[in-house]
């Protein structure tokens, strides 16, 4: 998993671009349910998918 913005601290002062930064698929549950600073669910992502599973996720920077 691939983000370049997300809720790292949980201070909105933090909040940043950090490209291409890699995080678990457990650290994307957690912020997928923790939403008060930044939304991820609002962010593009691109998959790429071989042999039928999904071996990359991207998150897309939006300004």
């Amino acid at each position: 998993m691939i983000m370049q913005v997300y809720d790292r601290t949980g201070d909105f002062a933090d909040v940043g671009i950090q490209w291409n930064e890699r995080i678990s698929l457990s650290k994307l549950d957690t912020l997928l349910h923790h939403t008060d600073i930044v939304d991820v669910r609002d962010f593009p992502y691109h998959l790429t998918i071989e042999d039928g599973r999904v071996t990359k996720i991207v998150q897309q920077y939006i300004p």
